[in-house]
C-alpha cells in the first residue's frame, strides 16, 4: 500500500537557500516526515535572484531531492498549462502551498482547482508569516486588492490553514475573517543541532552579526540606525542576499555615515552548511524583524551558543528570563542600543553562561517531540479528508 501523497508547490526549494526560512521549513519537513508520506515538490530550477539554474539539477522532470520528488520548472513552463500538466503527471492526496500572495505558486494551483482542470484534493496553506502586521503593512495596497478579488473568486474557500504558532492563527484568523476552527497550529520543524564549539572575548570590541535577507522585512535599516547612539565599540558584520537592491544600498549609504567605534561590513551570503559555524563567532545576533511565523536564523544563532537581540514581533519571546538574550519593541529603540551597551559590560564568564543559555534555548525547541506529532497528525487529518469526504468548491 502506497503511503499518501503530498503535491507541495513553493518558489524556491533545495538546493536553494537565499529565499531563507521556507526552503528550511520544508525540507526539514521532508526529512522528518518521508517515512509517513510521500512528497512531490513543485518549484522554480533556480534560487533567488539567480540568472542561472541550479548546477547539476535535472530541469522538467520528477527527480529525487533527500526524501522527495521535485520537478524543478525553467522559466519558459512557468505558467499555468505547463502547471497542469505536472500537476495531471501524478496521483496525489492533498496539496499543500506555502504562500497566500504567491501569484505562480498559490494562486495558479488554487485557480485549476477551482476551475477543476485539475483533480480537487484536499489542500493546506501555509501562510509564512504573511499575516504578520509587519508583513501586511509591506505593499498594504496591493495585497489588499488581492485578497478583495480572490475573495471573490472563491480561490481560498474550503482550505485548511497551517499556523507556527498561536500568534499566526490570530494573525490568520483576523486578516482572512476564516473559522478558527479551519487554522491548525503546527510549528516549524528544526534539524539536529551543531556541536556548541569555543569562543572568546575579542579585544575588538563587542561582535555583532545579522544573518537574514536584507530586505524591508527583516528591518536591517533600523539596526543600523540603532547603532548610531551606541557608544561602545562595536563590529557588525551582515550576511545575506539582497533581494531589494534600493532597500541594501540605503541600508549601505548609513552605514557609511555611523561613528568610526561603529564598524559595519557587508559580508555577502551564506551557504546553508556555513550558518551555523558563521553565527557561532559572533557575541550578539542582531535582528529587529518586522516580524517572524518561526525565526530560522534566530533558532540557528541560538543553537549555536549565540544570544539574539530581536524584535518581540517573533515566537521567540522571554528570552530575557531564560538569560538567552533580548526581545524588545520596536517602537524603543533606544532599549535596543541600551541592550547592547549592557551585553558589552558582561564579563567574559557571564558571556559564557548567556551562551550556554542560547543554547539551551535553542536546544529545548530542536528537542520538542510535539511539534513532529503534531505535524504529522496535521497531514494525516488532510489526507483522511481525501477519501472520506466531498471537497465543496
Amino acid at each position: 500500500m502506497r503511503r499518501p501523497a503530498i503535491l507541495t508547490f513553493t518558489r524556491y526549494y533545495m538546493p536553494g537557500f537565499k529565499a531563507g526560512g521556507p526552503i528550511r521549513s520544508i525540507a526539514n519537513m521532508v526529512a522528518r516526515l518521508s517515512d509517513s508520506f510521500d512528497w512531490f515538490i513543485v518549484t522554480r530550477d533556480r534560487d533567488s535572484g539567480d540568472p542561472a539554474p541550479y548546477a547539476g539539477v535535472s530541469v522538467a522532470e520528477w527527480t529525487s531531492v533527500g526524501g522527495a520528488r521535485v520537478y524543478y520548472l525553467p522559466p519558459e513552463q512557468l505558467n499555468a498549462i505547463a502547471l497542469r500538466r505536472v500537476v495531471n503527471s501524478i496521483p496525489f492526496d492533498a496539496m499543500y502551498l506555502n504562500s497566500f500572495f504567491d501569484p505562480l505558486f498559490s494562486t495558479v494551483p488554487l485557480a485549476l482547482r477551482r476551475m477543476r482542470a485539475i483533480e480537487v484534493r484536499p489542500t493546506l496553506l501555509a501562510p509564512r508569516g504573511e499575516f504578520s502586521p509587519g508583513a501586511l503593512a509591506l505593499k498594504s495596497a496591493k495585497k489588499r486588492s488581492y485578497r478583495l478579488v480572490a475573495g471573490g473568486l472563491g480561490l481560498h474557500r474550503d482550505l485548511i490553514w497551517q499556523a507556527s504558532s498561536d500568534v499566526e492563527r490570530s494573525d490568520i484568523i483576523r486578516a482572512l475573517k476564516v473559522s478558527a476552527a479551519d487554522v491548525y497550529v503546527a510549528q516549524d520543524l528544526a534539524p539536529p543541532p551543531p556541536p556548541l564549539g569555543d569562543r572568546r572575548q575579542s579585544s575588538e570590541g563587542l561582535s555583532l552579526v545579522f544573518l537574514s535577507r536584507i530586505s524591508p522585512m527583516k528591518n536591517l535599516r533600523f539596526a543600523l540606525e540603532v547603532l548610531r547612539s551606541v557608544r561602545v565599540p562595536v563590529r557588525f558584520d551582515i550576511y545575506g542576499p539582497a533581494p531589494d537592491e534600493g532597500y541594501a544600498q540605503q541600508c549601505v549609504e548609513i552605514a557609511s555615515t555611523l561613528p568610526a567605534h561603529i564598524a559595519v561590513r557587508f559580508m555577502g551570503e551564506v551557504a546553508p552548511d556555513e550558518v551555523h559555524g558563521v553565527l557561532g563567532r559572533y557575541d550578539l545576533m542582531f535582528l529587529p524583524t518586522l516580524g517572524e511565523n518561526y525565526g530560522h536564523s534566530i533558532h540557528e544563532a541560538l543553537v549555536s551558543g549565540t544570544p539574539v537581540l530581536i524584535s518581540d514581533r517573533t515566537p521567540w519571546r522571554a528570552l530575557g528570563q531564560d538569560n538567552a538574550g533580548f526581545d524588545l519593541p520596536l517602537g524603543d529603540p533606544q532599549g535596543f542600543a541600551e541592550a547592547i551597551a549592557q551585553y558589552s559590560q558582561l564579563s567574559e564568564a557571564e558571556r559564557q553562561m548567556m551562551r550556554r543559555c542560547a543554547r539551551a534555548r535553542g536546544l529545548r525547541k530542536s528537542e520538542e517531540l510535539g511539534d513532529l506529532a503534531a505535524n504529522k497528525k496535521l497531514f494525516d487529518r488532510l489526507v483522511r479528508a481525501s477519501p472520506h469526504r466531498e471537497v465543496r468548491i
